[in-house]
């Protein structure tokens, strides 16, 4: 996935030009990066929001939960990662599928998911089958467990996927 340069006009604000450079490193690089703090996190958060949090020799992953207003965290004692596929079987927006880590964490750990690219036909045998030529491209990470998670690719711009295209997944659990 490459959210491609715009030439924008001048009269932009500078301010609005580095957000749009932000996004767009985010996007095509994979960019997001957890906060890393040296202390238990002690403000109010947004559902879902994690913190890597390093208290000298130990690691936390926190994630506030809205629902009790609290930072739960886990100390992370395995990561897992790996890649798969979705086949797009007719021109829709958006797919879905069912991802297992071929491994059981002790509880549902944290998900993180990247676009790898698109196969226009045929089974992927490893991530290089890809093709990176699509962009705006969103993958997203639901429902996650011990064993697994669903996975959704959408098209950014709310146009249809070709039908029969297989849809790389990158992922990288943290448990």
């Amino acid at each position: 996935m490459r959210v491609q340069d715009y030439a924008l006009p001048k009269e932009i604000p500078t301010e609005t030009k580095e957000f749009l450079d932000d996004i767009r490193r985010i996007l095509n690089n994979g960019g997001y990066v957890p906060q890393t703090i040296g202390s238990a996190p002690a403000w109010y958060g947004e559902e879902g929001e994690t913190v890597h949090v390093i208290f000298g020799a130990e690691q936390r992953m926190y994630t506030y939960n809205s629902s009790n207003g609290t930072w739960n965290y886990g100390v992370p004692t395995s990561t897992k990662y790996g890649w798969t596929y979705i086949t797009v079987t007719n021109a829709e927006a958006s797919h879905t599928g069912a991802v297992t880590f071929g491994y059981t964490f002790a509880t549902a750990p944290i998900v993180m998911t990247s676009f790898l690219g698109y196969k226009a036909s045929g089974t992927p045998t490893s991530p290089a089958d890809f093709d990176t030529g699509l962009t705006k491209i969103v993958v997203s990470s639901y429902g996650t467990t011990n064993t697994g998670f669903n996975a959704a690719v959408y098209s950014g711009d709310g146009s249809n996927f070709p039908g029969n295209y297989v849809m790389g997944i990158g992922w990288l659990a943290i448990g």
